[in-house]
């Protein structure tokens, strides 16, 4: 049931990733950047993170 579940959620993303136009990079970037939002514990997440990632 999990690997389903999972499994659903990679078809998800995948679809959006196809959808955006964006380049594989491009898409990874702004994904890493909205869990690094949503996940930290301040109002701002700070951009100079991202060099490291």
């Amino acid at each position: 049931m999990k690997r389903r579940l999972i499994k659903k959620e990679w078809e998800a993303h995948i679809q959006d990733f196809k959808e955006s136009g964006l380049s594989k990079a491009a898409w990874c970037q702004k994904q890493n950047y909205y869990w690094l939002k949503k996940l930290s514990p301040q109002a701002d997440c700070p951009t100079s993170i991202f060099y490291y990632i």
